[in-house]
C-alpha cells in the first residue's frame, strides 16, 4: 500500500509541476506562474484502490488566477512498460492569492502486477533507474483551456525538480 501511495504522490506532484511550467502560452506569463504557484507539501493521502485516493497538497498560488485541472491522466512506466495508470476523478480548482490545502481525487489502477512488484523492490532499494512518468491534463485558466503533456520524464529528474530525496521514501 505504501508503494501505491508513493507512486500516487509522485504522479500528482508531477501533474502540478506540469501545470506550473507548461500551462500558459506566453513565456513571460509562464515564468510568472512558475514563480508564484507551487506545491509546498504533501499533507495527506487517504483512500483505497476500490474507492479512489484523495491526495491533499499544500499549494501556494500568489497569482490573480484560479486555475482548474479539468482532466488528467498519468502513467508510471518501468523499463518502458506501463505499470500503473492514474486518472483525475473530478476537476480540481486551485484558489488564487493564497496558500491552501487542495484535495486531488485520483483513481489508481495497476496494469502490470509483476512490474509493480519490481517497481516496489527498486524503490525499496532507493533505485529509480528505469522509472518514468508520463502525464497529460486539460487546464482552464481565465476562461482559456489548454492541453498539456509531459512524456516519459525520468523519476530522478522529477524528484530533483521537486526537491524530494529518496532518503525520505519509506516503503
Amino acid at each position: 500500500m505504501k508503494h501505491t501511495l508513493y507512486i500516487l504522490r509522485t504522479v500528482i506532484i508531477a501533474l502540478m509541476v506540469a501545470l506550473c511550467t507548461t500551462g500558459c502560452n506566453k513565456q513571460k506569463m509562464r515564468q510568472h506562474i512558475v514563480e508564484k504557484v507551487g506545491i509546498e507539501s504533501l499533507e495527506n493521502i487517504t483512500g483505497s484502490m476500490a474507492e479512489g485516493w484523495r491526495v491533499t497538497l499544500r499549494i501556494k498560488n500568489e497569482t490573480a488566477y484560479s486555475p482548474t485541472i479539468e482532466q488528467g491522466t498519468g502513467y508510471v512506466l518501468l523499463d518502458g512498460s506501463r505499470v500503473a495508470t492514474l486518472r483525475l476523478m473530478e476537476p480540481v480548482r486551485i484558489p488564487k492569492r493564497q496558500t491552501s490545502s487542495v484535495v486531488v481525487p485520483v483513481a489508481l489502477s495497476v496494469s502490470n502486477p509483476l512490474k509493480a512488484i519490481s517497481l516496489v523492490m527498486r524503490l525499496g532499494q532507493k533505485n529509480v533507474r528505469g522509472i518514468e512518468v508520463s502525464l497529460s491534463a486539460t487546464i482552464e485558466v481565465a476562461g482559456s483551456r489548454r492541453d498539456i503533456a509531459i512524456e516519459r520524464i525520468a523519476a530522478d529528474a522529477l524528484l530533483n525538480k521537486l526537491g524530494y530525496s529518496l532518503d525520505k521514501l519509506q516503503l
